[in-house]
């Protein structure tokens, strides 16, 4: 048997057939090269200029992506995210993670691919996994408008307890931004909504909605000295002083909250 008789694997890669140099990216239109086009679920393919379009850890699922699914991602990488972009500004970082308390951005930048901007109103689901045996960091994180999915290693993994305190301060943040609205899919999974308590004025909501906000899970786990030292970490990103006026109103809710679970302590 020859060394040069077609295998299945050069079947499947189409590099031996004649057409290959017709074969065309079904965005921009131009000539793709045999090594480094890439085939998408509905036998399209892209060139190498518009793979590079979208982040690394979108180009590992293109196997399973339609070319309109990619256009979708295309689009919002080139429009939505980059307006994002542009108003991001106070952070707190944490490895490839920053979070802008102000506006609502969670930013996702690797060294080899442009970053990506997500309104938190638009997160589905959000974790970052530590793991003791390795020391190392997996994030998960579901976004809707559009729908998309990323389950990446972090490449520098921080001490367990950064990586609590910054989940920590991202449920803290959304708490505040949103009023305790939490996000679930609908059976089939094709739409979204929201459920909400925050019109409930009850005693006992209002107290929940407090120790939320702070993240605490009970009235009984906070002391004086604790509720103290979460105001204090929770005003410095919403100072009043930024002369911001989301600055203030967040401040006053931090400091509503605090007045109500004091006197719950009392």
């Amino acid at each position: 048997m020859g060394i040069f008789k077609k295998s299945n694997l050069f079947e499947n890669l189409k590099i031996f057939k004649k057409s290959d140099k017709d074969i065309h990216c079904a965005n921009c239109a131009t000539r793709t090269g045999v090594i480094t086009r890439q085939w998408l679920l509905d036998d399209k393919c892209l060139c190498v200029n518009c793979q590079n379009a979208i982040p690394t850890y979108f180009q590992r699922n293109y196997g399973s992506l339609t070319f309109d699914t990619y256009k979708v991602m295309e689009s919002y990488m080139l429009e939505e995210s980059k307006e994002l972009g542009k108003q991001f500004k106070k952070k707190y970082t944490f490895l490839d993670l920053q979070l802008d308390a102000v506006n609502g951005i969670l930013r996702y930048k690797t060294s080899n691919a442009n970053p990506l901007y997500v309104k938190l109103e638009n997160i589905l689901n959000f974790c970052l996994d530590y793991h003791n045996s390795t020391s190392s960091i997996t994030m998960t994180l579901e976004c809707i408008e559009p729908y998309f999915l990323i389950h990446e290693d972090l490449i520098l993994a921080g001490s367990e307890y950064e990586c609590n305190q910054f989940m920590n301060y991202y449920h803290s943040i959304r708490t505040m931004r949103e009023g305790e609205n939490y996000l679930h899919k609908e059976q089939g999974g094709a739409k979204f909504e929201y459920e909400s308590f925050v019109n409930n004025n009850s005693d006992e909501v209002q107290l929940q909605k407090a120790l939320a906000l702070f993240m605490f899970d009970s009235i009984n786990e906070v002391t004086v000295e604790t509720l103290k030292a979460q105001r204090n970490r929770l005003i410095k990103s919403f100072h009043p002083d930024a002369n911001s006026d989301d600055n203030t109103r967040y401040a006053q809710k931090i400091n509503e909250a605090y007045e109500l679970i004091h006197n719950h302590l009392k």
